[in-house]
């Protein structure tokens, strides 16, 4: 997975949004299709979730139910709006990258929003579970848990690739310069070391101090956008 990440950086920008543009729909459709199909089978489960949260310790971003809403999209604000922003300047036009805006997060948080209803209906067996999703591919049919497994895997993909050749392109502009190549390489000898670690304790500290530092940048494009129109409307 590292030497496939490293070998789509390189490609370059054109490169990588050819990979991640095929692989993507795949990947949610997919999702959407497990989730659903694991409500339909344990339609009475959401209402039993309240009753068995209550009995059972769950890994938590925050104490509080609100901030943990609010950690995972801003999450995303950190580690993926960079790239979009990136992506965005290749549209043809305005209308085309605020269409491909719009309808990527329209699309994205249907996903999230019926796997997050498919993890409620079957919290009692998922609740200690690294890799919820697979447990309940598995449980619909075990081929399609095998088939799942790939998908997650091309997720975990479609989600590194972006990261690594963001924090590139942030230090080293030009994709073709050995710098680039090398920083490349460095980033990820980085990130396999890190990868040793257990899964569970990765996600949880690092998508939890992402998602607070994505809420501190989501309040400072607020605040610079306010600016801005009151400088519009005033302009001494």
């Amino acid at each position: 997975m590292a030497l496939l990440s490293l070998f789509t950086v390189l490609l370059g920008l054109n490169g990588l949004v050819n990979v991640v543009s095929k692989i993507g729909p795949l990947i949610i459709l997919f999702s959407l299709l497990v989730g659903i199909g694991s409500i339909v089978m344990n339609p009475t489960g959401i209402f039993e979730a309240d009753e068995i949260l209550s009995g059972v310790t769950v890994t938590k971003a925050a104490s509080n139910w609100l901030v943990s809403g609010l950690i995972f999209p801003s999450m995303g604000c950190v580690m993926i709006v960079p790239f979009l922003a990136q992506l965005g300047a290749t549209a043809s036009s305005k209308k085309e990258a605020r269409l491909g805006g719009v309808m990527g997060a329209l699309t994205f948080s249907l996903a999230v929003a019926v796997f997050a209803f498919d993890l409620l209906a079957n919290i009692g067996d998922l609740y200690d579970k690294n890799v919820p999703a697979l447990v309940i591919a598995n449980r619909i049919l075990p081929f399609i848990g095998a088939i799942f497994s790939i998908i997650l895997i091309s997720g975990v993909y479609t989600t590194a690739v972006p990261l690594l050749w963001l924090s590139r392109n942030r230090l080293f502009v030009d994709e073709k310069s050995n710098r680039f190549r090398v920083g490349a390489i460095v980033l990820t000898l980085i990130t396999f070391f890190l990868s040793r670690f257990p899964f569970a304790v990765l996600v949880n500290v690092l998508c939890t101090i992402t998602g607070y530092l994505g809420i501190l940048l989501v309040f400072c494009i607020f605040k610079k956008r306010l600016s801005n129109r009151e400088a519009y409307r005033d302009p001494k």
